[in-house]
């Protein structure tokens, strides 16, 4: 039985952003729609496609308020694309257009860790990293993984070859006992945090 409200949300993502792929998409969408206890947080954001996914996500599930975090300087990225003020103002625009509510914070991801920690020490039920940089996963991880609520979710993405290094730390997050791995493929890893005894 096809699903109706999945196929309906993605329609709004299609018509904003064209197609897309569609096995992200379902990741985000299945994630944010299961996440619970907490907030939902997006670190580096480009024009918004993953960040409406998530909302479109949790507004079909436990209705949680997802925040985005990019401090919005322009640069080029790890394979030289551009990133610039357009792609902000297109983010505000995309969000308008899809009719969710995503609250932007203009900061550095990792200072944002522990500058608006009042808002993540209740609790983060789906952490989404994807900023595209190379060796800023460790400190990343650590900074912000202890916010994961159990049971919730850190996606990583990451260019598909081990590019931007998240393997290593993940692999390490695994010996602890207090993370496992639900999925690693197309570039994208799924972990959640256990409930420990």
């Amino acid at each position: 039985m096809p699903d109706i409200e999945r196929e309906f949300d993605y329609a709004v993502i299609e018509k904003i952003f064209g197609p897309f792929v569609r096995f992200h998409a379902d990741i985000f969408y299945d994630c944010a729609k299961e996440a619970n206890n907490g907030v939902i947080v997006e670190l580096g954001t480009y024009k918004g496609a993953g960040a409406i996914t998530l909302a479109l996500g949790t507004r079909r599930g436990n209705n949680l308020l997802v925040y985005t975090i990019d401090d919005r300087v322009n640069r080029k990225g790890w394979i030289g694309e551009s990133y610039t003020d357009e792609d902000y103002l297109a983010f505000e625009e995309n969000v308008k257009r899809a009719d969710v509510h995503i609250v932007p914070i203009v900061c550095d991801a990792f200072d944002a860790a522990e500058n608006y920690r009042h808002i993540w020490k209740s609790g983060i039920a789906l952490l989404y990293w994807s900023l595209g940089t190379r060796d800023h996963f460790a400190l990343d991880f650590k900074a912000w993984g202890k916010y994961v609520v159990p049971d919730g979710f850190f996606i990583a993405k990451d260019a598909g070859q081990g590019e931007l290094g998240t393997e290593p730390v993940i692999q390490e997050a695994l010996r602890t006992g207090e993370w496992e791995r639900e999925l690693c493929k197309g570039g994208i890893s799924v972990l959640r945090k256990l409930t420990l005894p």
